[in-house]
C-alpha cells in the first residue's frame, strides 16, 4: 500500500534521476521496514548503501552522481571531468570522481565511482541542479591536474576563448591547488601565458634541429614599409616564416589582430608564412616537420625555375 510518504519520495527520486537517499527517505517519512518492503518487491533497488533507484529507471551517469552524493549524506562534491560534464564543457564519462570527507570508506564500484580525498574548501562548492560540484576556477584547475595534457589543453582553451574563466583565475587556482599533477597543471598555465610563447619556440627550434633543419634565424626583423616585424623561426634563403602561437594565444582580441596583420604584410613582402600552435608542436612534431620541409622544397624548385 503506498502512502503519501512514498509519494513524496517519489517527487524526491523524480528530482535526482530517479535516485533517493536513505535519509531523504526517512526524512519524508518512510521507515527503514517500509524502505526495504519496497527493494523486496523490486518497486526499487539498492544500488549504492544507503542510495536507491527506482527498477524502472535506467541509471545514468547523473543518476549514479547523485547515488554518490546522497550515500555520502554530507561532504561529497564531484571534481573534475564530472563537475565540467554538468556545466556541458564535455562529454559525461566514468568513473565519475567525487571528493570525500577523509575519513569516510565509500565501497563503491569502481567502474562507476572513484572516490578521491582531496581537500575541498567550502567556497570552492556551488550547487548545479541539486548536485554539490566544484567550483568553475577549482574545476578548471582539476581538469589540468588531471586530464592528459593534450585534452586539458583542449578543454581549457575552449573555457578562456569562451570567456568561462579567465587565465589569472586559472593561474591563481592551480597554484593554490595542492594536489598529485601540480607540475602538469603549472605547466599549462606557465605555456598558456602571451610572455612564454618563448618556450614552444625554443621547441620549434629543437625539433628542426633534430631534423637537420639548421638554415633559420630566430626572432629574425623584416621591415613592412614602416613596420618591423620579428619572424619567430625564419629560413631567410627560402623567405619561409614560421610562427609559433601558445596553446592559448588565441584567447586575446588584440593579439590576433597583430598575428593577422604581421602575415599580410609578411606574404605581400614574398615570404610563405607557416603558422604551429602548442598542440601541433607536442601532439603532431612529425606533421610539422614534413610540412616545413616540403614548404622549403617547393620554395627551393620555384626560385630553380625562375632562374
Amino acid at each position: 500500500m503506498h502512502t503519501t510518504s512514498d509519494a513524496l519520495a517519489s517527487q524526491k527520486a523524480a528530482q535526482q534521476a530517479g535516485v533517493i537517499g536513505r535519509r531523504q527517505a526517512r526524512d519524508v517519512g518512510l521507515s527503514d521496514r517500509q524502505i526495504q518492503r519496497r527493494v523486496a518487491t523490486s518497486e526499487r533497488v539498492r544500488i549504492l548503501p544507503g542510495a536507491f533507484a527506482f527498477s524502472a529507471v535506467p541509471l545514468t551517469w547523473w543518476s549514479w552522481s547523485f547515488a554518490a552524493v546522497v550515500s555520502l549524506g554530507t561532504g561529497g562534491v564531484l571534481l573534475a571531468g564530472l563537475a565540467a560534464a554538468v556545466r556541458r564543457w564535455v562529454e559525461p564519462r566514468f568513473p565519475i570522481t567525487v571528493a570525500v570527507p577523509r575519513e569516510s570508506r565509500p565501497r563503491w564500484p569502481r567502474e562507476k565511482l572513484l572516490a578521491m580525498r582531496v581537500p575541498v574548501a567550502s567556497h570552492e562548492v556551488v550547487n548545479a541542479d541539486g548536485l554539490p560540484i566544484t567550483t568553475r576556477a577549482r574545476t578548471a584547475a582539476d581538469i589540468a591536474h588531471t586530464l592528459p595534457l593534450g585534452a586539458a589543453q583542449d578543454v581549457l582553451d575552449r573555457l578562456l576563448v569562451l570567456g568561462h574563466i579567465t587565465l589569472p583565475e586559472l593561474t591563481e587556482a592551480v597554484y593554490r591547488s595542492k594536489r598529485n599533477g601540480a607540475a602538469q597543471a603549472r605547466h599549462l598555465v606557465a605555456t598558456a601565458a602571451d610572455r612564454a610563447a618563448s618556450t614552444a619556440e625554443r621547441l620549434a627550434q629543437r625539433l628542426f634541429q633534430d631534423a637537420g633543419l639548421l638554415a633559420f634565424v630566430a626572432n629574425y626583423p623584416v621591415r613592412c614599409g614602416r613596420q618591423v616585424w620579428k619572424i619567430d623561426i625564419a629560413f631567410v634563403a627560402a623567405k619561409v616564416a614560421v610562427e609559433i602561437n601558445g596553446w592559448a594565444i588565441h584567447r586575446l582580441p588584440d593579439r590576433g589582430r597583430a598575428d593577422y596583420a604581421k602575415s599580410a604584410d609578411l606574404q605581400a613582402a614574398g615570404w610563405l608564412v607557416l603558422t604551429f600552435t602548442w598542440n601541433d608542436l607536442i601532439e603532431r612534431p612529425h606533421a610539422v616537420i614534413e610540412r616545413v620541409r616540403a614548404a622549403l622544397q617547393g620554395r627551393e624548385l620555384r626560385t630553380t625555375n625562375l632562374r
